[in-house]
């Protein structure tokens, strides 16, 4: 289980995906009000056949990020090692949205 010690947590990281099958995650850490931004990849995943169409943080461990997809399926994935850590299938068609339940 991760540590939530001040140290462990990343401190920005930006998630986004596209028509091109991937997940970008982006170190936004060294972003200040006097630099320009400048992205700096932290990890690219790789898994989906299809177009992704949406992702969401895991709001109980913050290494996890789950997609859904038009390959019919939910993947959760380790944000810090890039791999797959579950393939949900069981859709007919396209996934178009993703949520995890929020804290109880």
């Amino acid at each position: 289980e991760p540590s939530d010690t001040p140290a462990d947590i990343p401190q920005l990281l930006l998630g986004s995906c596209s028509d091109d099958n991937l997940i970008c995650i982006q170190d936004l850490s060294s972003i200040t009000p006097s630099t320009t931004p400048t992205l700096k990849s932290h990890q690219t995943l790789r898994g989906h056949t299809a177009r992704i169409t949406d992702i969401d943080w895991n709001p109980h461990n913050y290494k996890q990020i789950v997609s859904s997809s038009y390959d019919g399926t939910a993947q959760v994935w380790d944000v810090e090692s890039g791999a797959g850590v579950s393939s949900f299938r069981g859709h007919a068609g396209r996934v178009f949205s993703v949520r995890w339940s929020p804290r109880p």
